[in-house]
């Protein structure tokens, strides 16, 4: 993959700077300079250059990865661009440890993705505290679409179970896959949705104000509500209703 041939950033200096808030045609405008350059990059910008790498084919369905680690009392980001395609998980990025960066095509489940780097950062002797998946990524983007980084956030330090994280995560990539528009809310605490909260008003309709998905659970179970919002695409994640069912815990 094009993005391994970057050379991993040790210098401590930032060359580029990534306003994750930025438009996708905005940070177009970095990726370019990226390219011109050639420098030494780190792991966001390696995450937007393989975004922009991967426009265009879209037998890829993208989303972002993001992970929040601690070692010897220091807190440790680092983000990798998921890929799904023809029923498999792997992702493209860079890193300091070849086993957190680039994972080919070969795992059938999200969950199975997600403990591969778990595994790596226990092997690193990291305690993983929280993984953020975000929403899939256009080919298509509006002039001021930006980038959903927060799709659904999971604890790994709250005392849940494998099986119970497993069961999210395995929901949630059926929703990536697009074969189902349905999101079960499980009455599992503290693992939440932070995306769907109320968009910024924006020229264009798709972007009208969208309900905050939470995991806190309804009065009663079974209860359908819908996501305010007018079309049914990938970007503005439509017409997403919520079913709460209990997780036996």
């Amino acid at each position: 993959m094009f993005v391994q041939k970057y050379r991993y950033n040790y210098t401590g200096m930032q060359f580029f700077q990534i306003n994750r808030g930025a438009s996708i045609v905005r940070l177009e405008e970095v990726v370019k300079m990226i390219m011109l350059a050639s420098l030494p990059i780190k792991c966001l910008e390696a995450t937007i250059l393989a975004i922009f790498l991967t426009q265009g084919q879209e037998y890829l369905k993208r989303f972002t990865i993001s992970f929040v680690s601690e070692f010897n009392g220091k807190i440790f980001r680092h983000v990798v661009l998921g890929i799904y395609s023809s029923g498999l998980f792997g992702a493209l990025g860079l890193s300091r440890r070849e086993d957190l960066m680039y994972k080919p095509l070969n795992f059938p489940s999200l969950s199975l993705l997600i403990n591969n780097y778990t595994e790596a950062y226990h092997g690193h002797h990291h305690k993983l505290l929280r993984v953020k998946i975000g929403l899939p990524i256009s080919h298509r983007p509006y002039m001021l679409e930006k980038i959903q980084w927060k799709g659904i956030l999971i604890p790994f330090n709250k005392g849940h179970t494998k099986k119970d994280i497993n069961n999210i995560l395995d929901h949630y990539s059926r929703f990536l896959r697009g074969s189902t528009n349905v999101i079960i809310k499980k009455s599992l605490p503290n693992i939440s949705s932070d995306s769907f909260k109320t968009a910024k008003k924006q020229q264009n309709p798709s972007y009208r104000k969208v309900i905050r998905l939470g995991m806190a659970r309804n009065k009663s179970d079974n209860k359908v509500s819908s996501l305010l919002s007018t079309s049914s695409t990938w970007r503005s994640v439509t017409n997403l209703p919520i079913i709460n069912s209990k997780l036996a815990r």
